[in-house]
């Protein structure tokens, strides 16, 4: 079990509005960013469905644009 466990929720919340403020923004790279970062959160918490959507989504936009994505966070 992770020690960080029961702040799983907490990161995610964040993440989340953290996403939202970027993508109020327009600043559409760091929301993929925060995005994909939402993704490895959310796989580590178990909802691999929920999780491969949210780096779908990321990874399509960084690819349209020609971004190279930093590497994925791992927990």
């Amino acid at each position: 079990m992770h020690a960080y466990r029961g702040e799983t929720p907490a990161a995610i919340a964040s993440l989340e509005q953290s996403a939202d403020i970027w993508k109020h923004l327009g600043w559409q790279y760091e929301w993929a960013q925060t995005i994909r970062s939402l993704a490895a959160v959310v796989g580590t918490a178990g909802d691999s469905k929920r999780a491969a959507v949210l780096a779908d989504q990321a990874t399509e936009f960084l690819t349209k644009v020609g971004a190279r994505p930093e590497p994925a966070v791992s927990g």
